[in-house]
């Protein structure tokens, strides 16, 4: 089988997605403030489980031997990080319990109104994002759903294609040993839509699209039925099996070809 899944500039929300979100936050803000102050109640607790790994993963970021302008070195400028961050606690704790307050007869009014009011940008940002690889349920399934279907062979995938995408011939083809189709479709459909958000974000960087297309290849060369398919490459050849992202002038698309063994 051969096809093009065309990722889209942008994929619009549906309305009652946007109102589900924020219906749902909403409902439950009480419940998550309360689940919150369960996991982090104090600061030993925000230490261990907070400040510590955000220090952890601050301090490889300043170089061995570095000295900023007010003299401090390396060691100087992690550890008063470590420190204000551990200090942090009380500041963090009282804005948040601010946040979910009840006022004028509200419960979590300060995070109900921006929840609220915000819902727009939410809006936005996803359908620019993540959106553009997973689709959805109302306004259709987008490139890391259809694709992930197509290699366990689900012929009623071929039924979510969209318009702009290509059908170039062949039927859906299971690249992997039975019993394991649930196994891929999900690991398929998380790295697809991982590397293309990847790639949109990287501005479409040569490079980037290389490595998230090593990515795919070296996932479906793990999974696939060595009896049944051959390898997958980074190439397009006309005899190559390949699952990857390509720019052609404006549009970025998935291109997948798959044959079996012969």
């Amino acid at each position: 089988m051969k096809y093009w899944l065309l990722v889209p500039d942008y994929q619009e929300v549906a309305a009652d997605m946007e109102a589900k979100r924020v219906d749902g936050m909403v409902i439950n803000a009480t419940r998550m403030n309360d689940r919150r102050k369960y996991k982090v109640p104090d600061d030993g607790t925000y230490i261990l489980k907070m400040a510590g790994p955000a220090n952890l993963g601050y301090s490889p970021m300043i170089k061995d031997g570095f000295v900023a302008r007010n003299g401090r070195n390396a060691t100087e400028i992690t550890t008063a990080h470590g420190k204000n961050a551990q200090d942090s606690f009380k500041k963090w704790n009282d804005s948040l319990d601010l946040m979910f307050k009840e006022e004028d007869g509200i419960k979590a009014k300060r995070f109900v109104d921006m929840v609220t009011n915000k819902k727009g940008n939410w809006s936005d940002e996803v359908g620019k994002k993540t959106l553009r690889l997973t689709g959805d349920k109302i306004r259709g399934l987008g490139v890391s759903a259809i694709n992930a279907h197509l290699l366990v062979g689900y012929s009623h995938a071929m039924g979510w294609l969209r318009p702009g995408d290509i059908w170039g011939g062949g039927s859906p083809t299971n690249i992997t040993v039975p019993g394991l189709e649930g196994s891929l479709k999900a690991g398929v459909t998380q790295l697809v839509t991982r590397a293309g958000l990847t790639i949109i974000h990287s501005g479409f960087n040569a490079d980037t699209i290389t490595r998230q297309n090593t990515n795919l290849r070296n996932l479906l060369n793990g999974m696939r039925d060595a009896a049944t398919v051959d390898q997958f490459v980074l190439t397009t050849g006309a005899e190559d099996n390949y699952c990857v992202f390509a720019l052609e002038g404006a549009l970025f698309w998935l291109k997948v070809q798959v044959g079996k063994t012969t």
